[in-house]
């Protein structure tokens, strides 16, 4: 006769420290995601404004400006088109690639400002739109990275939901308090250990609780019964009750 003793893999189903200090995150994210894409959708409403109000000419390209970034060199179209059959204006890209978008030489379309004829860009996606579809990308990404805390956040809450009404109650035996010094914030945490000898298949379980703010020992007895709610599917996935401590005021 020998007896399986199984620790449950599953993270225990509470809305802990960690949830909370990714939701934080996921927030920062959300911000800076929704001003990005506001701000890019700025930038596109005077594109088009621009548009709307230029005059288009053709121009040259004279020269490629080299720029260099922190991990590669990129290259500005320096350009020069004519007002009017009269002045000529010579205009360097506000935008810039590598390889270069155009060659030396090459004729472009130009879209000027009539009232600035300095405030001119090549009618092109480089020249036009580079900038706010970059800014809008970056702000997608951190949009789509807000939502991984939020979809956690919803599937914990489901399967709490779940266990809270479906979940089988078992009672574990209280076994130690573990201590973790491991929080982002420097805090301290407190997990309660316990087991459940399931007897029909003389397998032992091992449930953890979730983090606790302060050391619970002193609420708690030796091989005192605690109510563990297990997912009758999935039985790693758990909750141990903790309703029966004091309420912890921050």
């Amino acid at each position: 006769m020998w007896m399986q003793i199984k620790m449950a893999n599953g993270k225990p189903l509470a809305y802990n420290n960690s949830l909370r200090n990714f939701g934080i995150v996921g927030v920062i994210f959300a911000m800076m995601g929704f001003l990005m894409l506001f701000g890019a959708g700025l930038w596109a409403h005077s594109v088009y404004k621009f548009k709307a109000s230029a005059v288009l000419v053709e121009g040259e390209v004279i020269d490629l400006l080299s720029r260099s970034g922190s991990d590669s060199t990129t290259y500005a179209p320096k350009y020069r088109f004519m007002v009017n059959e009269q002045q000529v204006y010579t205009v360097v890209s506000r935008s810039s690639s590598n390889p270069p978008a155009y060659d030396i030489g090459e004729k472009v379309p130009v879209l000027y400002d009539p009232t600035d004829p300095m405030d001119a860009r090549i009618d092109g996606f480089l020249g036009l739109w580079f900038g706010p579809t970059l800014v809008a990308g970056m702000g997608t990404v951190f949009s789509l990275v807000a939502l991984i805390p939020g979809i956690l956040y919803w599937r914990r809450r489901k399967d709490v939901d779940y266990l809270m009404r479906q979940g089988m109650p078992v009672m574990a035996e209280f076994q130690r308090v573990e201590q973790d010094d491991s929080d982002k914030k420097g805090n301290t945490v407190f997990y309660i250990i316990a087991r459940w000898h399931e007897r029909d298949v003389n397998q032992v379980h091992v449930y953890r609780s979730e983090p606790l703010g302060f050391d619970p020992s002193e609420f708690l007895s030796p091989k005192q019964l605690i109510t563990v709610l297990v997912h009758r599917q999935k039985p790693d996935v758990y909750f141990v009750d903790t309703s029966f401590l004091p309420q912890q005021r921050v």
